[in-house]
């Protein structure tokens, strides 16, 4: 805002109008997003009281991921009111995701989440089901992993030393070390074809080794079975698409060690998740 100075000049005033309009605005767009939320799940809820079993899972999904946004995206009396109100009519009990994750623990862990004064309304009966979760336990399937990865890893190992590049020492040949032929000139290509390809053999068969070593300590725990099946899939990912890369270029032994590591991969995720 500006006014004219008794000597003619122009000062400028700091304006509080916009400011204070602003707040309204601010505070309705908060409402209305605490509503949007809560609408949805509580809709989702009492659709899943008639939904088939095949359906549950899903809908208990995607429940339990609106849930997990409440504390960041809706911290609000009238979230916490209907949360409490879900658990005390039992309304969340039986659904689970497909991870086994129950709507009634996302619940509370939201509740929590969201700190002073909600999470001290929770009941003490839901505080121990989710102490409960957090400290489950479940079978590793140890021997069949360790059946899964370690032929995934010598036959991966065959191929590298079966590959179309012999007799190569990391870097110089046999016959040019003997210098009966002239060394390759130095330089990313024949780093990539003698040093190279071994690398990316190495980097995809000891992150197989690695993912398994971490699935064996940790995959007792339900909290870390979705991770760990993810990081195989991060492995089987890569080594699908190195495998192609590699066979394209004609470096076919490299190529076959790499889609090995993915199959192995593949099937160690698929061992977790079934298990």
């Amino acid at each position: 805002m500006m006014r004219s100075s008794p000597r003619g000049g122009v000062v400028h005033e700091k304006s509080e109008v916009s400011g204070t309009a602003s707040e309204p605005s601010l505070e309705r767009a908060a409402t209305a997003a605490t509503t949007e939320l809560v609408d949805r799940i509580t809709a989702l809820v009492e659709e899943s009281e008639t939904a088939s079993y095949t359906r549950k899972a899903g809908m208990a999904g995607a429940i339990n991921m609106l849930m997990a946004r409440l504390p960041t995206e809706a911290n609000s009396e009238e979230t916490a009111t209907c949360l409490l109100r879900l658990l005390d009519e039992g309304r969340l009990d039986g659904l689970e995701d497909e991870d086994g994750e129950p709507s009634s623990v996302a619940a509370t862990r939201a509740l929590l989440a969201m700190g002073y004064p909600h999470a001290m309304q929770v009941p003490p009966e839901r505080l121990e089901a989710l102490r409960r979760r957090e400290h489950q336990t479940i079978p590793v399937p140890w021997g069949l992993l360790v059946g899964i990865l370690l032929p995934a890893a010598v036959i991966q190992v065959g191929f590298v030393l079966s590959s179309d590049t012999p007799h190569q020492y990391f870097g110089l040949r046999a016959d040019c070390l003997a210098g009966d032929v002239p060394c390759p000139p130095p330089g990313f290509g024949t780093w990539f074809r003698t040093q190279g390809l071994y690398v990316i053999s190495l980097v995809l068969g000891g992150s197989n080794i690695l993912a398994g070593l971490v699935a064996l300590a940790m995959g007792r725990f339900k909290r870390t079975r979705r991770q760990l099946i993810r990081n195989f899939l991060g492995v089987a990912t890569l080594g699908v698409m190195t495998g192609v890369l590699l066979m394209a270029l004609g470096y076919v032994g490299f190529g076959m060690s790499a889609l090995w590591s993915a199959g192995g991969a593949l099937a160690a995720a698929w061992a977790l998740k079934s298990s």
